[in-house]
């Protein structure tokens, strides 16, 4: 089971484009090692399994075998280490987001948030889980239309959150932004 993780993995990180197929036994070789696994016993991949399943079984089998105790926190310090195996080097990175910001900046953002959502640093799957609620808003789309939006009211405790991330909605291009800034990329 824990041989067939980790194909998949490693299958996973060359079609996400985060591992090159040339690294492919590095990169198994680096999983062997985070979960103290001596063996490995060639399988072919599964495709389509999503990440998350892929992660949680990886993570799982670390808690069964005593690597990391079992609590959220831990299994997602782990789960990022498992992802660390298969995430271009910073260097990578920063060449890449360079070449795609000369081109364009939009190019170079849609680039990072891929690249995050892709190393799970952006958890899509809980994402996928989150519950939403659309909120009367005024965008200067709306207001040059002449239109407003109707949608249903939230509860209470989440109205300032959500008209905040509505009225701005360059929301995560500016967090990526200021992300890469911080890391003195551009």
């Amino acid at each position: 089971m824990i041989c067939q993780a980790i194909t998949d993995l490693v299958q996973y990180g060359i079609d996400a484009g985060l591992t090159d197929t040339s690294e492919r036994i590095y990169t198994r070789n680096l999983l062997l090692d985070l979960l103290r696994e001596d063996g490995y016993e060639e399988t072919p991949p599964r495709p389509g399994v999503p990440l998350a399943e892929l992660l949680r079984e990886l993570t799982d089998s670390a808690v069964e075998r005593g690597i990391i105790p079992d609590s959220g926190e831990n299994r997602d310090i782990f789960d990022a280490k498992l992802m660390n195996c298969l995430t271009p080097r910073p260097s990578q990175v920063i060449a890449a987001f360079r070449a795609k910001y000369a081109h364009s900046p939009q190019e170079a953002t849609d680039y990072y948030y891929r690249l995050s959502g892709d190393t799970n640093y952006i958890r899509r799957d809980r994402i996928a889980r989150d519950r939403k609620w659309k909120v009367p808003s005024e965008s200067r789309q709306d207001n040059q239309r002449g239109r407003a939006n109707t949608e249903e009211e939230p509860p209470a405790f989440v109205t300032p959150i959500v008209k905040y991330r509505l009225k701005n909605k360059r929301t995560v291009e500016i967090i990526s932004i200021l992300t890469v800034r911080l890391f003195n990329i551009i």
